[in-house]
């Protein structure tokens, strides 16, 4: 029996598929659809210091966690429905 056999399915401890997805990281082009902006507007807004923190994946590529940006689009519409 191995430890794995004693956890709930879909998970490895801390580990589970939420949280795998949540690490995923996702580059510039599919974070830019997510937000529903263009690459240029997702550059701009990184810059200005109004998305997360980016990802280095190497030296000339970033990318962003998809869980990150999902929190940050929660906030975002939760922001225009207070106003």
């Amino acid at each position: 029996m191995t430890i794995h056999s004693k956890l709930p399915p879909g998970t490895m401890g801390w580990l589970t598929t939420d949280t795998l997805s949540d690490l995923r990281i996702v580059k510039r082009p599919e974070a830019a659809r997510m937000l529903g902006i263009s690459v240029a507007t997702l550059d701009r807004q990184s810059r200005e210091g109004k998305l997360p923190p980016k990802v280095r994946i190497s030296p000339r590529r970033v990318g962003w966690h998809e869980g990150d940006l999902r929190r940050h689009l929660m906030r975002a519409e939760g922001s225009r429905q207070t106003e």
